[in-house]
């Protein structure tokens, strides 16, 4: 599929589940796969309440090498060291390290597994859906907060952490 196919199957599916008329109007025809992921992460709640685009398209169409680097996995078995934003999808398994003075924002869905280290004087905020199962290392100051927004995650943690139910996040 072409960029052009890409960007009009993303965009009609978009308009077809709410998108709104400021962000048609801001739909390049032309838009790269990176603009493309850079959009997702900035219409994050949307693409999240959709589910949208499927895991099975974002599998199909876009390079998995270019997911990688922008932190999403999709099915996928791989370590991420400080992602700003992390989307962790599927029946993926990860390994995340959030360390120093840096920030992230990691999603977790589907029934994917991550084991997530957190240390030093990091931020991290953590959402989970689904069926998501995470196992949360503290070491050191961070500060971390976990947001459920589902009854069925699985958190388990080597030191008490905040966990918040967030439930009608997206409703």
């Amino acid at each position: 599929m072409n960029i052009k196919e890409l960007n009009s199957k993303l965009k009609d599916k978009a308009i077809s589940l709410g998108l709104c008329e400021k962000w048609q109007q801001e739909w390049d025809e032309d838009s790269s796969q990176q603009v493309l992921i850079n959009k997702y992460f900035k219409g994050v709640d949307f693409s999240l309440k959709h589910h949208y685009p499927s895991n099975e398209f974002i599998k199909n169409f876009f390079d998995k090498d270019l997911l990688r680097k922008n932190g999403i996995l999709v099915d996928d078995n791989r370590s991420l060291l400080n992602p700003e934003e992390a989307m962790i999808l599927g029946s993926s398994k990860a390994i995340i390290r959030v360390n120093g003075r840096h920030h992230s924002i990691i999603y977790v869905r589907d029934n994917s597994f991550v084991k997530i280290f957190i240390k030093n004087n990091s931020f991290t905020i953590i959402h989970l859906f689904e069926n998501a199962n995470i196992d949360v290392e503290v070491q050191d100051s961070p500060d971390l907060l976990v947001l459920k927004n589902s009854k069925n995650v699985v958190i388990t943690a080597n030191k008490t952490i905040r966990i918040k139910d967030d439930f009608s996040y997206l409703k």
